[in-house]
């Protein structure tokens, strides 16, 4: 039985995310969108795609940053919008 990741994000948030990074390696996108997109386990996707497990995890961290990034971005674009709109 494999183990799947229940919080997965959708393709638009995983480019989105990948887009504030320097990751461009076509295994290494390959193996996070499998894991983050389709919910994979970490270990299948790096036997699939060849990817180091270790290369791995550091990419994951740096798209979960990225993602905590985008997200404290968007925030404050909609506390600035909610502050324009009391002036008004």
């Amino acid at each position: 039985m494999t183990k799947t990741t229940t919080n997965c994000i959708g393709e638009e948030l995983f480019m989105a995310a990948l887009s504030l990074t320097s990751i461009r390696a076509e295994g290494t996108v390959s193996a996070l969108r499998l894991h983050m997109v389709k919910g994979l386990p970490k270990g299948r996707v790096c036997e699939m795609t060849g990817v180091d497990k270790s290369l791995f995890r550091r990419r994951l961290v740096a798209m979960n940053n990225a993602m905590e990034k985008g997200r404290l971005f968007a925030e404050a674009l909609s506390m600035n919008g909610e502050k324009k709109q009391a002036r008004n």
